[in-house]
């Protein structure tokens, strides 16, 4: 097992695209590598299964004890450096070294709509990033 997946586990607050927060579990050093905030409102509404979250993949530098490079998956904030940025950024967890190699969007299964609400939203923000330019 990886070094970062075996710390302590926090509560996060997550923003999906519709930008409604939400309370996410995770490992204390994935969530504070992704930006997130930490929160203890428990009546904040919790992550639900069929949201996938927006994720950076990431990969170790260097090889673990098996000869392989671990990868591990990063949610992260639109808002996030390692979202914004381009692939291939380093990043420093638990004393080990990473870089991105992956970009995935957020996804949501079994709600009707979602798929189309979700491209509108990134048309929507594809045609204000051309009016600034």
């Amino acid at each position: 097992m990886s070094i970062i997946g075996s710390l302590f586990r926090r509560w996060f607050i997550y923003t999906d695209d519709f930008g409604i927060d939400y309370r996410v579990q995770l490992a204390e050093s994935i969530g504070d590598a992704g930006g997130l905030e930490r929160t203890t409102d428990q009546q904040m509404q919790p992550m639900y299964v069929t949201l996938h979250l927006r994720h950076v993949r990431i990969r170790s530098l260097e090889a673990e004890t098996n000869g392989r490079k671990s990868y591990k998956d990063i949610p992260v904030q639109k808002s996030s450096t390692l979202w914004q940025g381009p692939l291939g950024q380093r990043i420093l967890i638990a004393g080990s070294e990473f870089e991105t190699v992956k970009k995935v969007d957020e996804k949501e299964y079994n709600r009707k709509g979602s798929t189309a609400a979700r491209r509108q939203i990134k048309e929507l923000e594809a045609q204000k990033a051309k009016l600034k330019i």
